[in-house]
């Protein structure tokens, strides 16, 4: 601040220069994007997204840094992934000491050498965004994941869950259970055996709908068509020996 006493002392001011230019070298934190991805050990080749400036004041663009560590939530068991491409924006962490022994063996371990912030020692976070790269039609309620158009998605909210994708949902398992009232609207296609247990007010499985079936059709209890018996309760009316057919079912 102007008033402050130590603009006035030539030698507090030198070093608070000399701390200005020091900590200007110092790299905490910086907006940065990918280059490229390597998905094998889930590093990157990160360009930070600002610029210094050399002591003439010229912009000086800082080297791609490489083999940058991409932050995916999780733990030894369980992950979340997403894909990483060229241009993917987000947050560059630069560590305190160097990364290079933790990086091999895990931790705790003493740091290869003496260097601090360094570009080298860099973490990236993906997912912060510039203005021009901000999420459109962004959907503020419940979690969920989708592609950047909004056609593909897994959105949780209070009381409900959808899912929506512009080609196939899939669900493999041996057994999956579905609790409480299914409707499908559209065409059914199943592949594998299907067991429907009785509904919670005491009635069955209702489907509604052509369904196409290849392969055989089991059925233990009575099963009807338009009210009458068509299978091994069948009774038929009209029955006379011979080549000729019998009536409809009764």
């Amino acid at each position: 601040m102007p008033d402050d006493p130590s603009f006035a002392n030539p030698l507090a001011g030198a070093m608070r220069d000399v701390f200005d230019a020091f900590m200007r070298q110092m790299m905490f934190c910086l907006p940065g994007k990918v280059v490229a991805f390597n998905p094998e050990d889930q590093t990157a080749q990160i360009q930070c997204g600002l610029q210094r400036r050399d002591t003439k004041g010229v912009a000086i663009t800082i080297p791609v840094i490489d083999a940058v560590p991409v932050q995916f939530p999780g733990d030894n068991d369980f992950y979340l992934w997403h894909e990483i491409k060229p241009g993917c924006e987000g947050l560059i962490h630069f560590s305190q000491r160097s990364i290079d022994e933790w990086r091999d063996r895990g931790g705790p371990v003493l740091p290869a050498d003496r260097r601090m912030l360094a570009p080298q020692d860099a973490f990236f976070v993906p997912g912060f965004r510039s203005r021009k790269n901000s999420i459109p039609n962004f959907r503020n309620e419940g979690a969920g994941i989708s592609n950047m158009d909004g056609t593909t998605y897994l959105w949780a909210k209070p009381g409900e869950v959808q899912v929506q994708a512009e080609t196939t949902a899939k669900v493999t398992a041996p057994t999956i259970i579905l609790t409480g009232q299914v409707q499908v609207v559209g065409p059914l296609t199943l592949a594998g055996p299907l067991i429907m247990a009785p509904g919670s007010a005491g009635g069955g499985a209702s489907i509604e709908g052509d369904i196409s079936m290849i392969g055989n059709l089991n059925v233990t209890g009575t099963m009807t068509n338009n009210g009458k018996s068509v299978g091994s309760e069948l009774r038929v009316s009209g029955v006379t020996p011979g080549s000729g057919n019998s009536g409809f079912p009764v």
